[in-house]
């Protein structure tokens, strides 16, 4: 994949940082979905394939394990 991803340009609690999130995942989105569909996958298949592994890292927690992490280290730090 050749598409590269923007960085953050707000906080994560900022009312526009899920729509600036979104915003720069779509084209990444639609690289995999082409990628998928080059291969031969059906490309709703695939997207509900996405959807599903997004639930799957959703439901495993591993960001807010990750912000408890930076929390931690903040306030020992700080």
């Amino acid at each position: 994949m050749t598409t590269e991803l923007s960085s953050p340009r707000c906080s994560p609690t900022d009312t526009q940082y899920e729509a600036d999130c979104r915003a720069a995942l779509r084209p990444v989105l639609s690289e995999m979905l082409d990628l998928a569909e080059s291969a031969g996958w059906s490309r709703r298949r695939a997207a509900y394939a996405l959807m599903m592994l997004a639930t799957d890292e959703l439901r495993s927690g591993r960001e807010s394990q990750a912000l408890a992490s930076n929390d931690t280290l903040e306030r020992a730090t700080g």
